[in-house]
């Protein structure tokens, strides 16, 4: 069985997925961050420890990026307010971390796009505005959908 690689600079914060797409078993290596991801069919899977943590700091305002599968996030919003979508298609227990890392989300907001799940029961977006707050959301199922575990 042959291992197929894809290698490049950023997987984090690209509009669409990098090539090759939708072939389930491709592994995508950050050469700056030294991340991992697995392609599963339908979008890119952190491979990492679950204590594993990365930084985003958005480079415009209202920039969007993408959330992954129990993924774990520094949110630097000194500059600007981004957008976080959750992933797509989460199973129980998949969970996210967000941090607000410089403090400041309060002024420059962290949203949290829901993706087409619910969000405590909610069809509705997250908005982190409270400076310095760490956000874990679990997901339980379609009804309920994300849960805050902590603020």
């Amino acid at each position: 069985m042959a291992i197929n690689y894809y290698i490049g600079d950023r997987l984090t914060g690209l509009s669409t997925d990098p090539k090759p797409t939708g072939l389930v078993g491709w592994i995508f290596d950050e050469l700056d961050t030294g991340l991992s991801y697995i392609h599963d069919g339908t979008e890119w899977v952190r491979k990492h420890g679950k204590d594993s943590w990365r930084f985003i700091k958005p480079t415009m305002d209202n920039q969007t990026l993408s959330l992954f599968k129990n993924d774990r996030v520094f949110v630097d919003v000194s500059q600007y307010r981004v957008n976080l979508t959750l992933p797509l298609n989460p199973e129980l227990g998949d969970v996210v971390v967000i941090s607000d890392y410089k403090l400041n989300s309060s002024n420059n907001n962290i949203t949290v796009y829901r993706n087409s799940n619910n969000i405590l029961s909610q069809a509705d977006d997250l908005s982190i505005d409270l400076s310095g707050a760490t956000v874990e959301l679990i997901y339980s199922d379609s009804t309920v959908g994300w849960m805050i575990v902590q603020r």
